[in-house]
């Protein structure tokens, strides 16, 4: 039943009607959520939550390149742009999940009273 509904015939929710092609928002959410919780890593109340500055990196490129995919959705800059930021969305949708996986790694291997510092 769920495959039947979803666009791209995956398990996944983004793919369902009513968020398909509406996901550059998620995504720019998600890279700013990751900046912000990087920004929290040098609050001392906050650190044990707070995401690694490791992965600031991930969190600014998933923001750009989201941004740009919604950018593009109102004016459109050239063909094969539009194509190619469209192919880049699905490697966003790639990276948001590994940046939280990453996020958790890094935080399952920290010590228990947080990390240092």
């Amino acid at each position: 039943m769920f495959k039947g509904l979803n666009r791209q015939n995956e398990l996944t929710l983004h793919n369902l009607p009513g968020f398909h092609n509406r996901t550059e928002f998620f995504r720019i959410a998600f890279g700013a959520g990751g900046i912000l919780g990087v920004w929290l890593y040098w609050r001392n109340r906050v650190r044990r939550i707070a995401a690694p500055p490791i992965l600031l990196p991930w969190f600014l490129l998933i923001t750009v390149l989201a941004g740009l995919d919604l950018l593009n959705d109102f004016y459109r800059i050239h063909k094969q742009f539009d194509r190619n930021i469209h192919e880049l969305s699905e490697v966003v949708e790639m990276m948001v999940g590994l940046s939280a996986l990453l996020y958790a790694w890094i935080k399952f291997r920290e010590p228990v009273g947080g990390p240092p510092g």
